[in-house]
């Protein structure tokens, strides 16, 4: 029996034990119409698996804040108006004199504000919901 060419993605386990996300390409040796062995090449994708984590990330959260942000909390809203989860309690802030501090103090500091914001939501909140950014100066819970 031969095996055909193989091409996957999977993770396999270095000397030194740790995993490492590998590329596999795998070939049949056939000689004569037997099949003898199989010649595999293995490519490191870790560096490409960190960076497509990196975007997934990226795509559903905030960079400054770290919170979910607008469209990941838009899906959500979308999930649970079809969903069997009811009632939904929500709450909408936002961070009173933003501007005045950005002008005033810097954006470092007002981003600062945002960061500490977020912290003390994301305390509060725990795992019993969900915190989105959704705004520049505006949360969702």
């Amino acid at each position: 029996m031969t095996v055909g060419i193989i091409e996957k993605e999977t993770q396999r386990k270095r000397k030194d034990g740790n995993l490492v996300h590998v590329h596999v390409l795998a070939y049949p040796i056939v000689v004569n119409d037997q099949q003898f062995g199989i010649y595999a090449i293995y490519s490191d994708i870790s560096k490409r698996k960190e960076a497509d984590e990196k975007l997934q990330y990226l795509s559903l959260h905030d960079a400054l804040t770290g919170l979910y942000n607008r469209a990941y909390f838009q899906e959500i809203m979308r999930t649970l108006e079809k969903g069997p989860i009811q009632p939904v309690g929500m709450i909408i802030c936002d961070v009173d004199g933003l501007k005045l501090i950005n002008d005033t103090l810097g954006h470092e500091i007002g981003d600062s504000l945002l960061i500490t914001t977020a912290e003390i939501i994301s305390t509060a909140l725990g795992t019993q919901g969900i915190a989105a950014r959704i705004g520049g100066d505006e949360f969702a819970i």
